[in-house]
């Protein structure tokens, strides 16, 4: 099994902007898309774990994150049904919250990385924010 490769948005402060406003961002869309040009069955399934973890207290440092959401899945061949899959309305009304995920495969090596986007949506559904994924070392 080859990996693991992963990365993380880290940290998003998602505080009220102003006292007795509701918190910007209280769902999240995670969209995950295997956009290979090589066969899975070439080079091994690619494995996805998804994590969406807040950190508490909010400010109290890495050592205190807590995930509350978790999801482990495989991804087909490009262009096939399995090679996209979405968390759609994942909780994220919280002061704090971050996405991380964990690539491994099947195979022996990792020749690409699927790509992964966490977009924000405010309480009427309203996409407002779009977070970038580092790697993590």
């Amino acid at each position: 099994m080859a990996g693991p490769i992963m990365y993380s948005t880290g940290i998003i402060d998602n505080r009220a902007p102003n006292p007795g406003t509701g918190r910007p961002v209280t769902n999240l869309v995670i969209r995950v898309e295997n956009n290979e040009t090589v066969a899975a069955s070439a080079e091994g399934v690619p494995i996805i774990l998804i994590e969406v973890f807040n950190e508490t207290p909010s400010g109290g440092g890495f050592g205190n994150q807590s995930t509350y959401s978790l999801n482990q899945f495989s991804l087909g061949d490009v262009n096939q049904s399995a090679s996209t899959f979405t968390l759609d309305n994942v909780f994220a009304n919280l002061d704090n919250f971050g996405v991380r995920y964990t690539l491994t495969s099947t195979g022996s090596f990792i020749i690409s990385i699927p790509t992964v986007t966490v977009t924000g949506k405010n309480e009427n559904g309203t996409i407002i924010a779009t977070y970038p994924l580092s790697a993590v070392t």
